[in-house]
C-alpha cells in the first residue's frame, strides 16, 4: 500500500516516538496522577519529560535525553550487576591472576518474548601458561584468530542439562546448561580446542537429568504490592556468539579480541 498524499516522515516518526516515550514516562511517574500538574517536584519533572505534539526535533531529543540521563531512567537499560570496578578489585584483593578469556553468547532479540531479557551464556577459561607480564600483543592476535575461526558463526541450544568440566591445572571451570548432554559436550570440546586441548573424562561431570522441565514462562509474583516477572529456570533457547575479551591483571579495561556486534571498534577482529 503506497503512502498517503501529503505524508510527513517527521510527523509520522514524531507520533511513534511520542507514543512509546510517553508510555515509559507515565510508567516511571506512576505516582503522579496528572500530566499537567507541576505543583510537586516529580510532577514538574514528568511535565518536562513528556513529549508534546508541537515539539521540534531538537526539543524532542532534549526531553528524551533529560528523561534517560538526568532523571535516571537509563538505569533500567542495564540490569543490576554484583561487582566492583576492575582497578578497585585488583587493588583491594592484590590479585595476580592468569589472563582470563571470556566468550559471550546471547539470544537473538527477535526470539526474545516480551518483557523478558535475552537468554545469555558466558564461558570463561584461563591461560595458565601466561601472566600479565609474559602475554604479548602477538599472543592476543593469535588467540583472536583462533576464536574467530571456531566461534564466528557459532550457536548452541541452552536448556536444563548441566555439564561441567573442571581442570584447574589447565584453567578450566566450565559449566554449560544445554538442551542435551551431547550439546553440552560439544560446547566444552569446542572451547577446549582453542588451546588445543581435548576432553578428559575424569574432569567431566553431567548432572543427573532433572525431572523438572525448563521454565520459559514463569508468570508473575507480587513483590512490594506490585506484580513482577517470576524467575525462569534454565530456559531453552538458541544463543549465538557475540564477542570475546580477555582480562589481564593490571589493565582496567579488558582488551576485546573478537566482536561481531559492532559495539567495540577497538576489537582486534570485528565486522
Amino acid at each position: 500500500m503506497p503512502l498517503p498524499q501529503n505524508f510527513s516522515e517527521w510527523e509520522h516518526l514524531q507520533n511513534q516516538v511520542r507514543r512509546l516515550h510517553n508510555e515509559r514516562v507515565r510508567e516511571f511517574f506512576a505516582d503522579v496522577d496528572q500530566d499537567d500538574d507541576i505543583s510537586s517536584p516529580r510532577g514538574s519533572l514528568k511535565q518536562a519529560c513528556l513529549l508534546k505534539d508541537k515539539d521540534s526535533a531538537i526539543i524532542t531529543a532534549v526531553r528524551m535525553m533529560f528523561f534517560e540521563f538526568s532523571v535516571g531512567n537509563a538505569r533500567s537499560l542495564q540490569a543490576p550487576i554484583y561487582g566492583m570496578p576492575v582497578d578497585q578489585f585488583q587493588e583491594e584483593f592484590e590479585v595476580s591472576y592468569r589472563p582470563m578469556v571470556r566468550l559471550y553468547f546471547s539470544q537473538d532479540l527477535a526470539a526474545v518474548p516480551n518483557d523478558l531479557p535475552p537468554i545469555r551464556q558466558e564461558i570463561s577459561f584461563r591461560l595458565m601458561n601466561e601472566t600479565s607480564e609474559t602475554i604479548s600483543n602477538g599472543d592476543l592476535s593469535l588467540l583472536a584468530n583462533k576464536i574467530r575461526t571456531k566461534f564466528w558463526t557459532y550457536d548452541f541450544n541452552k536448556g536444563k542439562i548441566k555439564t561441567t568440566y573442571t581442570d584447574p591445572s589447565k584453567g578450566y571451570r566450565l559449566s554449560i546448561n544445554a538442551i542435551s548432554e551431547s550439546e553440552g559436550l560439544n560446547v566444552i570440546q569446542d572451547v577446549l580446542s582453542i588451546q588445543g586441548h581435548t576432553i578428559e573424562d575424569k574432569f567431566l561431570n553431567v548432572k543427573d537429568k532433572p525431572r523438572l522441565s525448563s521454565d520459559n514462562s514463569p508468570g508473575t509474583k507480587t513483590i512490594l504490592g506490585k506484580p513482577r516477572k517470576g524467575r525462569r529456570w534454565r530456559p531453552t533457547g538458541t544463543v549465538r556468539f557475540r564477542f570475546a575479551n580477555i582480562s589481564i591483571c593490571g589493565l582496567a579495561k579488558d582488551p576485546i579480541l573478537v566482536d561481531k556486534t559492532g559495539t567495540f571498534p577497538q576489537a582486534i577482529i570485528s565486522n
